[in-house]
């Protein structure tokens, strides 16, 4: 009886997996983003860097890790913001002057420059750097970009000191407000604050 129990018991039981198996996966199913656009410190002649290297833009492949392409900065300048549009393949980008301290941000900031980044893979060159028209604004007063689903906008958080103007430098004042801007990126100019 006790054998015929264990039985019905242990025939009740599956032994399929506990983790559904995994399935391939794409951009158009809403998951995995088909490609991505990291910051990678270089070194001298292009060489990988280290950690407080200035950072080239690195283009590759999610799913099969292969790299696509490398932008690397202008001398004197590195990449520090990369922000992406709902289809895998428009890329916002920020320049900053880098020197031989690091980011260069005293006495006052130099401008960010801001570049939309095209991916077109399979062609040469597999991604396009092209310069946008937002106004100069201070690289260190920027908190943090981030490009709309469709491209079309920008939008990001800038650190302002009292009385509306702008912080220089990386240190805080305190007190300070952070303010959100939203641009267009065809056209630069600021649709909201």
């Amino acid at each position: 009886l006790a054998l015929a129990i264990s039985l019905v018991i242990v025939r009740g039981f599956h032994n399929g997996p506990v983790v559904p198996p995994a399935s391939p996966t794409s951009a158009a199913t809403g998951s995995v983003p088909e490609y991505y656009v990291s910051l990678y410190p270089i070194g001298k002649n292009g060489s990988v860097g280290r950690e407080g290297s200035p950072e080239g833009l690195l283009v590759g492949d999610t799913l099969t890790g292969k790299r696509l392409a490398f932008l690397a900065p202008k001398k004197g300048t590195s990449y520090m913001v990369v922000s992406a549009a709902a289809d895998d393949r428009t890329f916002i980008v920020d320049s900053v002057a880098y020197g031989p301290q690091g980011y260069v941000n005293s006495p006052a900031d130099p401008p960010a420059t801001w570049y939309l980044l095209r991916l077109s893979p399979g062609s040469t060159p597999a991604a396009t750097l092209t310069r946008l028209s937002i106004p100069a604004i201070p690289s260190g007063i920027i908190g943090s970009a981030a490009l709309s689903e469709s491209g079309s906008e920008l939008a990001m958080t800038l650190q302002t000191s009292p009385g509306g103007g702008m912080r220089t430098g990386f240190g805080l004042r305190s007190p300070f407000t952070t303010v959100l801007r939203i641009y267009s990126v065809a056209t630069g100019k600021l649709l909201h604050s």
